[in-house]
């Protein structure tokens, strides 16, 4: 049985593991996969597991510091999730929803895309919008 929907950060807020790390655990629990990690940006993968302390702890500076140059490299799913944790006030950024708008306007049609084709992250990521 695969326990990875369980995991929680280990910060105070305790919140659900983002679909990123359900959907690669997920990958590695069930037959076919409807996530494939490889076209998912390094970056961004690699700010999840800093974000959500997958890591053996929670570092959201370097978190942001990946989260930036994912979204700086144009990633959708990385610009929408630089959108949420503005709306959210997270990994050091301030709750700034205006700017998360802005974000999220610039990318929403290829994220809407991704979710059509059971992208999990895209699908999350618009479901938490």
């Amino acid at each position: 049985m695969c326990k990875a929907a369980g995991y929680t950060r280990s910060d105070s807020t305790r919140q659900p593991l983002p679909a990123l790390l359900l959907a690669l655990a997920l990958v590695s629990c069930a037959t076919p996969a409807v996530v494939d990690p490889a076209a998912l940006d390094p970056a961004l993968v690699e700010a999840s597991r800093w974000y959500t302390g997958e890591t053996g702890t929670v570092d959201d500076v370097r978190a942001r510091s990946l989260l930036e140059r994912a979204a700086a490299d144009g990633d959708a799913l990385s610009v929408m999730w630089l959108a949420r944790v503005y709306s959210t006030g997270r990994m050091t950024y301030p709750a700034d929803k205006a700017r998360a708008e802005t974000l999220a306007a610039s990318v929403i049609s290829a994220v809407e895309q991704l979710a059509r084709q059971g992208q999990a992250e895209a699908e999350f990521l618009l479901g938490t919008a």
